[in-house]
Order: structure tokens, then sequence, then C-alpha cells
């Protein structure tokens, strides 16, 4: 029986000093139209968009690392991808778990608190375009995928968005401010919703001693200067989120559901 060869992606763990020279790599590596390989070394540090040969991603990943950052080409299947995900109203930890409930009050997911591998909190562009579905997602692994940056060119509201990665089984949340329900905030609760989504998610991450906080979660929860959790786009928020979740389950294996 025949089986297909295993795709690549090429992963940038840093800023390349010269941008022109990475997308210059990329091009004569994997054969990407100028356009598109300047855009992809202007996104960097993170996760080049596309699958490939081992052959081309390793050639790629050792011409970016010539340049100074460190740069590694790894089986598509161990490359998380955050979307499609859900994004819930309704989250509450009555005891000893964290609870989603829909949209009758009804219990959909439980999930123990060593099962929330990641949160990460940051400030970006609100847009009317959610990439989200209405029932939970697993964290899927290889695929071709482009995030949307919108198109916008008049400027957007910012506010605070969080996506909240599970394990047993994998899952994904993307928690939009302005969409939760504060009820078990209780009389904490206040007329701001980001007020409220800030004190959420203080006692949310109170409860997962053993969840990863990327930097700028660490900084938003702190309440210290914007500069620190502010990001330009949604997308530029999840690829940061998808590059620390490959380093802490590189880095930290244990931690890894095994795949069902």
């Amino acid at each position: 029986m025949n089986t297909a060869p295993t795709l690549y992606r090429i992963v940038v763990f840093a800023t390349p000093e010269d941008r022109l020279e990475a997308a210059s790599v990329l091009r004569e590596c994997l054969s990407l139209l100028p356009t598109d390989a300047a855009i992809q070394a202007r996104l960097l540090p993170g996760v080049i968009n596309g699958e490939y040969p081992r052959e081309s991603a390793e050639r790629a990943a050792a011409g970016i690392s010539e340049l100074g950052p460190h740069a590694e080409a790894i089986p598509s299947h161990l490359v998380p991808v955050l979307h499609p995900c859900e994004s819930p109203r309704h989250l509450r930890w009555p005891v000893g778990e964290l609870q989603v409930v829909d949209a009758r009050g009804e219990i959909e997911h439980r999930i123990a608190w060593d099962d929330v591998e990641l949160v990460s909190v940051g400030q970006v562009p609100l847009d009317s375009t959610r990439h989200s579905t209405p029932r939970s997602t697993t964290v899927l692994a290889a695929g071709r995928h482009i995030v949307p940056e919108g198109n916008s060119t008049s400027p957007l509201a910012a506010g605070p968005e969080a996506y909240i990665v599970c394990k047993n089984p994998r899952r994904v949340y993307l928690l939009d401010h302005k969409r939760l329900n504060y009820e078990f905030l209780g009389d904490r609760r206040t007329e701001s919703a980001t007020t409220n989504f800030r004190q959420f998610l203080v006692e949310l991450v109170a409860q997962t001693p053993g969840a990863y906080l990327p930097p700028w979660t660490v900084a938003y929860l702190a309440s210290d200067a914007l500069n620190k959790f502010d990001f330009s786009s949604p997308g530029e928020l999840e690829r940061a989120t998808v590059l620390h979740l490959l380093i802490r389950r590189r880095t930290h294996p244990a931690t890894v559901a095994a795949t069902p």
C-alpha cells in the first residue's frame, strides 16, 4: 500500500535582520512568487504558510538560519493550527473544572484544569469577521493555512481577545470580550466589557497553574504597558500563539496529549 510522503512546514523562531534576504531564500527554495515571499518574510517570526517536501523545507530552513534566526523544517502534523475554533459566550467554573455552557444554560463541555494547555490574550483591532465555528474543533495539524488580515481602510476599534487551548481532547476556544456572558463574576461584574474580561481571565488563570502563559498574556493580566500585549491584527496574535504553543510542546513534550 502506497502512502503519501510526509510534508513539512518551516518555522522561524526569531526576526530576520534582513527581510529582503529572507524573502529571497523563500523565493528560491520554495518557488514562491516574489510578492508572496515578501509577505511571508514580513510576517516572521512564525510558521511559513504552506507545506513542502522535506528537501525543499530543510533547504529553506537552513537558508534562513544562515541569516541569523534559528529555523527548522518540521513535519506538518507536529505544527499546531488554531482554526477553525469555537467562540463560546458563556464559561464558568463552579467546582474544580472549566465548563462551556450553551445558550440554554446546558453544559456543553467539561474541561479539567490540568487539560488547559495555554492561555494567550492580546489587544487586537476588532473586526466583524471572526474565523470561528459554532462547534468545538480540535487543534488541527498540517494543511495550508492562511490567516485573513482584513482589508478595511478605516481605523478599527481595539479590544482584547484570548485563545484557550485544551487537550484530552484537544480543543481551541477564541474568547471575544464583547460576546462573553460575565454572569459568573456576580457582584464583581461592571459596565465595562474590557474590565470584566480582564477580571474574568485573572480568575480563570488562577485556576490553571499548569497552563502556559506567553509573555504578552502575563503583561496583560498584570495591567502592564499596552505595547507589551498589543498586536497589529488578530492574525498576528494567532501567529504568535501558534509559535509559542509549538515551542512549549517541543520543550515540554510530557504536556502534550496523545493523538486519539
